[in-house]
């Protein structure tokens, strides 16, 4: 009962984002009419991860990624960078079971993240270590690499598609990992996680690190493809840097807009610069800014907001993302009140029900409410209204040229340019980032797509507001 009351509520706001069908929201959700306005309820997470397996291609448009059957897949990702290392298997699947209700599709974790005296320890909770030494000298047999095939099938099991990351780069890369043992290391793993039963993962080199260490990526890679694996490819850049050039082969782009510089600059223009280099590879933000995090990793400065957080969400899919990544700094570490990393606050269990956590389904939902329909960014459909910094609007238009999307931080009058869109008469639906709600504003005409306004609300709440063809 609990599964179908949560897929029917997601399914209400998908709708009304659509335009498909309105006779279920009023049926099925609850609908408030007041005045021109009328207002859908708040959705909740998709009880399951993902129906369609994980991304195996890039889709056709080159904008995305798409399951095996060809279903677009929608990229909503946690970091939980050092799952394997820090927690039990009671822990990891505390952790799993939280995200997939809350409504994330990928875990970004990585297979052996720390080293003694380098980003936290290299043995597990369990005290067992991956190798003795360095990856040359594999423990091939021991209890640690149980650990990481439990870990990965566990959230495939769930739904959730693995972002595996084979050894954290800033830590490992030049020193226990090199090009000497790097490619037994990727014929290792890839051939472990086949024996396992395990399904395909999306292979993510590097790890933070400034030197792109190319030769050791290049032969892990090798050593993946040597056992028949396919899967899709990408590298983890530094902050404010991106994946262009790093991996030969890989199959879409990942930038790191960070910590500091990337709120700095308002939203994430690096995925606008990525995409403009590399027009036939889809990108997207594999590490914005982290909620509780420490400004430029200075507690003293104090911590990312709420609203920060989730703008910086909003702004990797309307930046041009194929999807967006979270993080919370006390859950990327598993910090458990003993070895921290830059000033968490609360330990990683207290901080899986942050408040953006909470409401990454929302943006879920509308992704699903524009699955193939070929958004792309185009701020220039905006004449008036737009802003700056943290109060940047940003705009999606359909390939079609049947709707307009635009993410607003704080609210304002936004003025639509009507030549942008095909239609001579729209709805108005504005979608609220923190409780997935919709409110129908009255329909308009063409040539009366000036002085849009949000509901009212408070002083820093965002909205989504999407202007769609009726016709």
């Amino acid at each position: 009962m609990l599964r179908r009351a949560l897929l029917t509520s997601t399914l209400v706001t998908a709708l009304a984002l659509s335009g498909a069908c309105t006779s279920v929201a009023d049926d099925a959700a609850g609908t408030h009419t007041s005045g021109d306005a009328m207002t859908s309820d708040a959705a909740q997470a998709p009880a399951q991860a993902t129906t369609s397996g994980p991304p195996t291609a890039i889709s056709s448009d080159r904008r995305g990624l798409q399951a095996a059957d060809g279903t677009p897949f929608v990229w909503v990702a946690d970091t939980a960078w050092m799952l394997t290392q820090k927690l039990t298997r009671s822990q990891i699947e505390q952790y799993l079971d939280t995200r997939v209700e809350q409504g994330f599709t990928v875990v970004q974790m990585v297979a052996v993240a720390g080293r003694d005296g380098t980003f936290g320890h290299t043995a597990n909770a369990q005290g067992d270590l991956p190798y003795d030494g360095d990856f040359g000298h594999l423990r091939a047999t021991g209890t640690y690499w149980d650990h990481v095939d439990f870990a990965i099938k566990a959230a495939q099991q769930r739904g959730l598609t693995v972002a595996l990351l084979p050894a954290w780069s800033v830590a490992h890369a030049g020193v226990t990992l090199r090009d000497d043992n790097a490619r037994g290391y990727g014929r290792f793993l890839a051939q472990r996680l086949r024996t396992a039963g395990a399904a395909p993962v999306v292979w993510v080199m590097g790890g933070d690190d400034t030197n792109p260490h190319t030769a050791v990526w290049r032969e892990l890679l090798a050593g993946v493809r040597e056992t028949g694996d396919r899967g899709l490819v990408s590298y983890h850049p530094a902050g404010w840097h991106t994946s262009l050039g790093q991996v030969d082969g890989a199959d879409f782009e990942m930038v790191q807009t960070s910590h500091c510089q990337g709120v700095r600059d308002g939203y994430p223009s690096l995925l606008a610069q990525t995409r403009s280099q590399a027009p036939d590879r889809p990108v997207v933000d594999a590490e914005p800014l982290y909620e509780d995090h420490p400004w430029c990793w200075d507690s003293s400065q104090g911590y990312s907001t709420t609203q920060q957080v989730r703008a910086q969400l909003w702004w990797s899919v309307f930046g041009g993302g194929f999807g967006a990544t979270y993080g919370h700094h006390s859950v990327w570490q598993f910090y458990d009140g003993s070895s921290p990393i830059n000033s968490p606050q609360p330990t990683w269990s207290q901080a899986l029900s942050a408040p953006v956590a909470q409401q990454v389904r929302h943006l879920r939902t509308y992704l699903e409410s524009v699955k193939g329909l070929g958004m792309a960014p185009d701020d220039a459909a905006l004449t008036a209204g737009q802003g700056e910094g943290w109060s940047r609007a940003v705009a999606l238009r359909s390939a079609s040229g049947d709707r307009v999307s635009v993410y607003l931080p704080t609210p304002r009058s936004l003025d639509v340019d009507g030549a942008r869109l095909e239609g001579a008469r729209f709805a108005v639906t504005w979608f609220n980032p923190r409780t997935g709600a919709t409110v129908e504003g009255p329909a308009r005409a063409r040539n009366d797509l000036a002085g849009l306004r949000p509901p009212p609300s408070g002083d820093g709440d965002d909205w989504v507001v999407t202007i769609r063809r009726l016709a």
